[in-house]
C-alpha cells in the first residue's frame, strides 16, 4: 500500500462562500470524517493533484496543523466542465475498523488466447473491497495468461489477501473474445 503526504490547513469557515474563496487561492476544500471528529481543512490542488490522477489506490498521510492522520478518499467531487477538483472527502483509517473502497485492476501476461489470434476484453477496471487499513492493496493484480479464445476471468477467480470482495463473484472480469475472421476460419475449416 503506498502512502502519499499532503500538509493541510485547517478551515474555520465553511459553506459555499469560503470554499470559493478557498479555489480563489489554488487550494481545495476537503473533509476528513469516519474518526473520533470531523474536520474541514484545505490541500494545495497540485499537491492533491498527484495522489487523484493515478492509476494506483494510495493512502494519505494528512498533517492538518502538525497531526498526522492516514485516510483515503472517499468522494471526489469535479467541476462539470473544467474536469478540476472543486471538492474532496477524505475517510480516516482507524485501527480495527474495516473500510469499504474500490481498488483498480491491472493485467499482466499474453493470454494464450491473444498469441491465438484473439483480443483481450477488459470489463471491470475497478473492483469493490473491504479491508482493515493495513490490507488495503495498492493494485490487484490479475494474470491473463492461462486465457484461451472465448473463456473469461470473473471476480471468484481472484485470491484475495486478507480483504474481501464486494463485486457479485459471476462477473467477468477480462475475456478473450474470437475475432468474427477467425471465427469464420474455425466455421470453414470444421
Amino acid at each position: 500500500m503506498e502512502t502519499i503526504k499532503l500538509v493541510a490547513q485547517k478551515r474555520a469557515d465553511i459553506g459555499k462562500k469560503a470554499s470559493k474563496a478557498t479555489r480563489s487561492e489554488n487550494l481545495v476544500p476537503c473533509n476528513l470524517y469516519g474518526g473520533s471528529e470531523n474536520t474541514s481543512f484545505a490541500v494545495e490542488y497540485n499537491a492533491l493533484k498527484k495522489g487523484i490522477y493515478t492509476d494506483k489506490f494510495l493512502v494519505f498521510e494528512l498533517v492538518i496543523d502538525g497531526k498526522a492522520t492516514k485516510a483515503i478518499t472517499k468522494e471526489i467531487q469535479f467541476h462539470p466542465t473544467k474536469d478540476t477538483m472543486l471538492h474532496v472527502d477524505f475517510q480516516e483509517l482507524v485501527e480495527g475498523k474495516k473500510v469499504k473502497t474500490e481498488i483498480p485492476l491491472i493485467t499482466k501476461g499474453f493470454s494464450k488466447g491473444q498469441q491465438a489470434g484473439g483480443k483481450l476484453e477488459i470489463k471491470m477496471r475497478k473492483i469493490k473491497i473491504k479491508a482493515d487499513a493495513q490490507n488495503i492493496p495498492s493494485v490487484i493484480e490479475i494474470d491473463v495468461t492461462p486465457l484461451e479464445l472465448g473463456k473469461s476471468l470473473r471476480v471468484r477467480d481472484i485470491v484475495t489477501n486478507g480483504y474481501e470482495i464486494l463485486n457479485s463473484p459471476a462477473i467477468p472480469i477480462v475475456s478473450i473474445a474470437i475475432p468474427r475472421a477467425l471465427r469464420s476460419a474455425q466455421s470453414s475449416q470444421g
